[in-house]
């Protein structure tokens, strides 16, 4: 089994230089169906348009996320999953 990993953005690129490397995604095919995704995204609202282009392109059925940065009064809700 093949396991292929998406590089996180580098912390000194701006907004416009990550959203033109989220379109790198769209060149990932895994070779077997993916289920779960693992990410350290050191921040998730600012790397929210990375997530939805992983999730809309490997339709897992779980996610993991590490340091998310988020705070207790953060909502964050994803329709996709529960």
């Amino acid at each position: 089994m093949e396991i292929e990993s998406v590089p996180p953005p580098e912390r000194s690129q701006s907004q416009g230089e990550r959203n033109k490397n989220a379109g790198k995604l769209d060149s990932i095919r895994p070779s077997l169906s993916t289920n779960i995704i693992q990410w350290n995204c050191r921040g998730l609202k600012i790397n929210l348009l990375e997530l939805t282009l992983l999730v809309q392109s490997f339709l897992p059925i779980a996610f993991c996320l590490q340091e998310t940065h988020l705070k207790e009064s953060d909502n964050v809700y994803f329709l996709t999953h529960k």
